[in-house]
């Protein structure tokens, strides 16, 4: 009987070590480092090859057109228009939406042609959204509408090839709900 109980307390012992062993193995990996950081951002290519070239203009001719009729409209109110805003610096998404990760960079991607903020704390108040001009734009992708209308900013879609006159852009801006 006594072989049996130093048998018993030998596998007690044995499991006590097997376990200790375990928890240092688990917390070992839980600390140590993980490697060194290795910086890819750049070496996707040769940065002795870059080459730019500045742009003419931000805007197109027409948006040009429309920024300055708008520019013109909004100089004596309590608003403001700038151009080419990107729709991540407008919207966040919803924090428990699937695919969250892919939606913030595809806002990223897409671009407000015009957005009217209040001048005191440039909140966004009516994004403009352009399409045509000799089909090189086309309409805005269903993405942005959808985004821009779940988040409730109110926007318009203004046809480049065939711009509104100051009166009628107006009245637009006011059906939109400018005080102007």
């Amino acid at each position: 009987m006594g072989q049996a109980i130093i048998a018993v307390l030998g596998l007690i012992l044995a499991k006590l070590i097997l376990d200790v062993v375990k928890e240092n193995i688990s917390s070992s990996k839980k600390t140590s480092s993980p490697g060194p950081i290795i910086d890819l951002g750049d070496t996707w290519v040769d940065l002795s090859e870059i080459s730019s070239r500045q742009r003419e203009s931000l805007l197109s001719k027409e948006e040009i057109l429309l920024f300055q009729m708008l520019d013109s409209i909004l100089v004596n109110s309590n608003y403001q228009v700038f151009p080419k805003v990107r729709l991540a610096d407008l919207l966040t998404p919803n924090p428990n939406i699937p695919n969250r990760a892919e939606y913030k960079r595809r806002l990223r991607e897409r671009v407000v042609d015009l957005l009217i903020v209040e001048k005191q704390n440039l909140k966004p108040l009516l994004l403009i959204l352009t399409k045509g001009w000799q089909n090189k734009k086309a309409e805005p992708d269903q993405l942005s509408i959808q985004s821009i209308e779940t988040a409730g900013l109110r926007y318009l879609i203004i046809k480049l090839d065939d711009l509104p006159s100051s009166s009628s852009l107006l009245k637009k801006l006011r059906e939109a709900g400018l005080n102007i």
